[in-house]
């Protein structure tokens, strides 16, 4: 069973990244801990690798801006309670809390982050989100309801939050196309 798993990883779209993002992590690592500067917490802060590129204020379109500089802020505010070992996660974000591809918000990584279900309204207007990733926030069902159609959305992480399995299926139901992984 595991190795179906594995191969079913193996083949899926962020499993391909994955892979990729592992040799590249493998080929250029150091020994420096991942930390993000200004977090504060009782557990351990994670964001990118040290020195990881960061689209320049002025390769962000001004449509995203007032967001992306939320999500910097978000980002900053990232603590992993003492004992938790999330789930690994791999996305295209470079280390940060989000990736721009094309001009267009493409994935959003804001785990751990102190999130709320209105901040969620934010992002129904960004309709080419492929992954969202709020393992660890405090998102509800209800906030789920505010992300609106996402007729982009492949992969919705809600590990470790207020989301109910009731409220992930319905929200499964509503967005076929997107893989959940929810609270057990």
């Amino acid at each position: 069973m595991l190795a179906a798993a594995v191969s079913r990883f193996r083949n899926s779209q962020i499993g391909k990244s994955a892979v990729a993002i592992l040799v590249l992590m493998a080929v250029g690592c150091d020994d420096k801990p991942l930390s993000a500067p200004g977090a504060a917490g009782a557990g351990s802060s994670m964001s990118g690798p040290a020195g990881a590129a960061q689209p320049s204020a002025s390769g962000i379109p001004e449509s995203l801006k007032s967001l992306i500089a939320e999500l910097d802020g978000l980002a900053k505010q990232k603590t992993i309670p003492a004992g938790v070992f999330p789930p690994m996660i791999l996305l295209p974000t470079s280390g940060q809390a989000y990736a721009i591809t094309d001009g267009k918000l493409t994935y959003i990584d804001i785990a751990f982050t102190p999130v709320t279900d209105e901040f969620l309204t934010k992002l129904k207007d960004f309709p080419d989100l492929i992954a969202i990733n709020l393992t660890g926030t405090q998102i509800t069902d209800e906030g789920l309801q505010n992300l609106g159609a996402q007729p982009a959305l492949k992969d919705l992480y809600l590990e470790m939050t207020k989301v109910t399995a009731a409220g992930a299926a319905s929200f499964h139901d509503s967005h076929p196309n997107c893989k959940v992984s929810a609270p057990k």
